[in-house]
């Protein structure tokens, strides 16, 4: 294995260096952006903000970008989140190419995220080698009946651009799925990783 490295929070944009990157027009700066802040921004006007000047541009690319990011959004600030607004913006949005399916996923995701309660945010961490962001949060989600516990995972892989999470019941399990299929070891105690060679 690789020496063991220790996630280290990234360097987002302010709102001037956001406005810039969005007057350059470049494609893949305003996607890479618009993750970040998304992802690990904690002012919620700024996330907002970002997202709006950015799901209006003709470039769909971008666009499919800011609805990604509007899951993201959504995801961590599910209390924040404006549901009317967004859904409104979105839903003018659904006829564009390609952006069906992601617009249908954005809102089955958002009354998902209404009916839970984040107990812990067990790991945010990016892993640099994979150009991906791995989040793992502790949850559950009341019921009349009861309440049931899991733990949700979410990556982001920057490379491929593309986003996917799951729900699991044991946290070993998803920790080990992990492993196989990413091949990286996650130490939760320290917020910490190993890639396996």
């Amino acid at each position: 294995m690789n020496n063991q490295l220790i996630y280290e929070y990234p360097e987002l944009p302010n709102k001037q260096e956001i406005n810039k990157i969005i007057k350059n027009n470049n494609v893949s700066d305003i996607c890479k952006m618009l993750a970040g802040v998304s992802l690990y921004s904690e002012d919620i006007k700024l996330i907002e903000d970002t997202i709006l000047k950015c799901i209006y541009l003709e470039n769909i690319e971008i666009v499919s970008m800011c609805i990604t990011a509007l899951n993201h959004f959504a995801r961590r600030y599910i209390n924040e989140f404006n549901q009317e607004k967004w859904l409104n913006i979105v839903s003018q949005l659904k006829y564009k190419n390609g952006l069906t399916n992601q617009i249908e996923e954005l809102i089955s995701d958002i009354e998902f995220y209404s009916k839970i309660i984040i107990s812990t945010d067990l790991l945010n961490m990016e892993i640099k080698e994979k150009n991906m962001n791995i989040k793992i949060i502790e949850c559950y989600e009341e019921n009349k009946q009861n309440e049931k516990s899991f733990i949700l995972y979410y990556v982001d892989n920057k490379s491929k651009k593309e986003c996917f999470n799951g729900e699991y019941q044991d946290l070993q399990e998803l920790i080990d799925d992990i492993k196989n299929e990413l091949g990286i070891v996650i130490n939760l105690s320290n917020k910490s990783y190993d890639m396996i060679k």
